[in-house]
């Protein structure tokens, strides 16, 4: 910071945006538990305590990156016009419908993100009409 130090105003705003980082990568790695979605059901499976492995964040990185994905292909493909608006909104309410339905299938949370993964493919298909090739 050019050498100079950090007063009281700086260091609450450094730590105010660490404070807001860490609850990001913490909602990220974190899912709901059963009983949270299901607070009527006997069955439901009750919270265990588990650590943050790097498969767990891989994978949130991963299903960070399918999203940006998704909605930078979907906006690419309506700036080049080869998405007209019933193709974005056919996308758009498979990534909707498959993030409310998460609840309801088993292993839903874990699944959304592979799902995004393949629309994300299709929309490759779509706006580029074939695959992209890596050179």
């Amino acid at each position: 910071m050019d050498g100079k130090r950090l007063d009281g105003r700086d260091q609450l705003l450094v730590r105010k945006a660490l404070d807001r980082v860490d609850g990001f990568v913490h909602a990220l790695v974190t899912t709901q538990k059963d009983d949270e979605l299901f607070p009527d059901d006997p069955h439901a499976q009750r919270p265990c305590t588990r650590t943050i492995s790097s498969t767990v964040m891989s994978s949130s990185v991963a299903a960070l990156i399918a999203h940006a994905s998704f909605w930078a292909l979907l906006l690419c493909g309506w700036w080049l016009g080869e998405l007209r608006v019933r193709a974005s909104v056919t996308f758009v309410a498979l990534w909707l419908a498959a993030g409310l339905c998460r609840p309801y299938v088993p292993h839903g949370a874990d699944l959304f993100a592979p799902f995004v993964a393949i629309l994300d493919i299709a929309l490759v298909f779509a706006v580029f009409k074939g695959d992209v090739p890596l050179r």
